[in-house]
């Protein structure tokens, strides 16, 4: 019984060491294989139903403005969160698996560099054998010697300097001892010690600390421009950031309004009905409010989408661990935009884009690499012309002591062995050699002219970026002055209205036009932003007050398991309505950001408002 026990153990480790990682990968790749072939139907998927028609919401008169009413309670943004854009601009640079993926190939170029710079390291070198022979002799034939026997051991160290000038050197030292023994004779034994030294040394082609060392500096080259892509992958993330910051900014402030919007046209609804009521006012007017109502109920969810699309953009792009994708925290920024004019000097900004972008350094370093390389090639267009010598010496002992062997090397008389010599190879043509020295010849001009390009359009993109500030702030005058414009037209066509002297059509446009005019003022205070940073994108820097260092926030540990949060942790599992999301509703939320809705006024943009960044 415990022999069949032992049996079945030994067979199931068997098994389990047969089943390699190897073994695993493929069954990964058949199971991979299993998705592709036959696309799957969308209305096969069960986590969506079909739930409600038109014909259901259909209503008319005041039961149809209610049910549009209540779209409104049904929306929530999430519970709100604040944050600031240093907060943004932390989270992204820490968290954001592009830039930790782009934080590798600077590792990876600094392991290329390290390994170049070790190929000068000596190697330690060992051999040991232990051997035996005999020659039989053929048994029945007379005369035949009898069998020989020889026990052999050689054991041989050494070590190999390569030289920083193209060639090497390598010391050994070989010591041995042999027995033989011939059936009827005594055993006779010996030992041997030899100690050498050779050298090998390229005189022409491949000679020399630069060509020699021109790898280390070609690995170096490639590490520059590595942490220069780096550098601009690190730029363009924060400031994508910065954009879907400041994009969220105006999706709340657009929500903002479009909710005044509602609010104002729900109230002019209201007290239009009084009137109908009071045989006051024209059924004509209700009508008129309504449509206006509902459009205003239409522009509320329409932002409230959008709101909902740019907070989660900006969750994308910052990843913060603590900040699900779905939509029970809305994020609502702190900061507040910077409205300040500028002048600038275009000079001092292009120099600066001149020494700060990484994509000029990153051609910098190419055109070192092109140079080391035109250097090399012509290193190899010389004639093949090495040296070689070696020295040795040996010392015979008696018997089979290594020792007497090793004794005897300083009392010998015998002399020392040495040989000299030179080998050349010269190709007939040098064609090969030849072309690939013209090729890296051009490829040092290409690079040459790559990098003069590259400052032009350096030099278009700060004077794009400038001209864009420049327009934009003209634009924040301007549509602050039609922002107060659109106030007055509205008060004016209010009062008219009252009066009797105007219809409510005009009275619905001059609110629309208000309406109009207070989004497109946030839109250019957002551009404006927008626009400070590609400015300070344009010249190689970011905004803010302090350096941002990403040399050393590479996670090893997150990207080796990426999957630890899943962007599908915190959604709902099963089918609701989509403007439902939990928490607070729509205009309980911004009844608490902002304060108590009215007739909406125009904003008072004559201070200078910044952001903490």
């Amino acid at each position: 019984m415990m022999r069949r026990n032992t049996s079945i153990i030994l067979t199931f480790f068997w098994a389990v060491g047969c089943t390699s990682q190897l073994d695993r990968d493929w069954k990964h790749i058949d199971e991979l294989d299993g998705r592709l072939g036959a696309v799957e139907p969308f209305d096969g998927i069960a986590a969506i139903s079909a739930s409600k028609t038109l014909s259901d919401s259909a209503a008319t008169e005041r039961d149809g403005v209610a049910k549009v009413e209540q779209l409104l309670d049904l929306m929530s943004t999430g519970e709100p969160r604040g944050i600031g854009i240093a907060d943004v601009r932390r989270s992204t640079i820490e968290n954001n698996l592009a830039i930790q993926s782009s934080l590798v190939s600077p590792e990876v170029a600094a392991q290329q560099l390290r390994a170049e710079r070790a190929k000068f390291e000596s190697t330690f070198e060992a051999s040991v054998t232990q051997s035996r022979t005999v020659n039989p002799t053929f048994y029945g034939n007379a005369g035949q010697p009898p069998d020989t026997e020889t026990n052999s051991f050689t054991a041989t160290p050494g070590l190999a300097v390569p030289l920083r000038g193209g060639g090497s050197v390598t010391l050994d030292w070989t010591v041995s001892t042999d027995a033989f023994r011939t059936q009827g004779t005594p055993t006779s034994e010996a030992a041997q010690s030899s100690p050498g030294i050779s050298l090998q040394q390229p005189l022409l082609q491949g000679a020399g600390f630069e060509y020699n060392e021109a790898s280390i500096v070609l690995a170096a080259t490639q590490l520059g421009e590595a942490n220069a892509q780096t550098q601009v992958a690190v730029i363009n993330q924060v400031v994508q950031a910065e954009i879907a910051y400041w994009q969220l900014h105006l999706a709340w402030e657009v929500l903002r309004i479009d909710l005044d919007l509602y609010r104002t046209s729900r109230e002019l609804l209201e007290n239009q009905r009084r009137l109908v009521e009071a045989r006051a006012g024209s059924i004509a007017n209700v009508y008129n409010f309504e449509v206006a109502m509902a459009a205003s109920v239409e522009a509320v969810i329409r932002s409230e989408t959008n709101l909902r699309q740019a907070v989660r953009g900006l969750k994308v792009i910052m990843q913060d661990p603590t900040v699900s994708l779905d939509g029970s925290v809305a994020l609502e920024p702190t900061s507040k935009p910077r409205l300040v004019g500028y002048t600038f000097d275009q000079q001092g900004l292009v120099r600066s884009a001149m020494r700060n972008r990484a994509e000029i350094l990153q051609l910098e370093y190419e055109q070192l690499g092109q140079t080391v390389q035109v250097m090399m090639r012509e290193n190899e267009m010389l004639p093949q012309l090495d040296l070689n010598a070696a020295w040795n010496a040996n010392g015979i002992g008696n018997g089979s002591s290594i020792r007497s062997a090793n004794q005897s090397l300083f009392g010998r008389d015998d002399p020392d062995g040495w040989s000299i010599g030179v080998t050349a190879t010269v190709p007939l043509g040098n064609e090969a050699a030849i072309a690939n020295y013209q090729a890296a010849v051009l490829q040092r001009l290409q690079s040459i002219a790559n990098r003069r390009q590259q400052e032009i359009l350096v030099t278009q993109e700060v004077l794009d970026a400038i001209d864009a500030l420049e327009g934009g702030w003209n634009s924040i005058i301007a549509s602050d002055f039609q922002v107060r414009a659109a106030g007055r037209f509205y008060d004016a066509y209010q009062t008219l209205f009252e009066r009797g002297e105007i219809p409510s059509s005009s009275l619905t446009q001059a609110l629309v036009s208000l309406n109009t005019a207070r989004i497109q003022q946030v839109t250019v205070e957002v551009n404006y932003q927008i626009d400070l940073a590609n400015l300070a994108q344009a010249t190689g820097c970011l905004l803010g007050h302090a350096a941002v260092d990403w040399s050393d926030d590479l996670d090893r540990e997150r990207l080796a398991d990426p999957d630890r949060e899943s962007p599908a942790d915190g959604l709902r599992t099963g089918t609701g309505n989509a403007l439902d999301n939990g928490g607070p509703t729509l205009e309980e939320t911004l009844d608490r950001l902002t304060p108590a809705a009215g007739r909406p006024q125009p904003p008072n943009t004559s201070g200078t408002r910044e952001n903490d960044g």
